[in-house]
């Protein structure tokens, strides 16, 4: 993707679109701070990713086709592990995980395996 712009307000949704090889993947690597921009500047809330890039993935979420998990990990276990590394605790860590469950309908799996879950299931988790 060459000279692309483009804001996301808080709280909405947006996906890329485009052929393979567009760039999709490359832009979200690049915007999350793994990979860094050559040629751009990229800011998040205000702030170069380049700079900080733990702030800004702080802001964000991101769902990539084939998200890190680990198998043999429960969905519950899975959410909490998450909430640890966003550094919550007590009740907003509580609420969190609440949220993303509402969310995404995972309360019937919640106590499974990863690796037991449909693709779908997976992709979501």
């Amino acid at each position: 993707m060459n000279g692309i712009s483009f804001t996301v307000e808080r709280g909405e949704v947006v996906g890329l679109l485009g052929p393979n090889g567009a760039g999709r993947s490359t832009t979200m690597r690049i915007i999350t701070g793994f990979y860094p921009a050559t040629s751009s500047r990229v800011a998040v809330s205000g702030d170069d990713v380049s700079v900080d890039p733990i702030r800004a993935n702080a802001l964000i979420g991101y769902l990539p086709e084939s998200a890190p998990s680990y198998a043999d990990m429960t969905v519950q276990g899975f959410l909490s592990f998450i909430a640890d590394l966003r550094c919550l605790s007590g009740s907003a860590k509580r609420a969190a995980e609440h949220g993303a469950v509402e969310t995404c309908l995972r309360d019937s799996v919640l106590q499974q395996p990863i690796d037991t879950l449909s693709k779908g299931y997976r992709h979501s988790t």
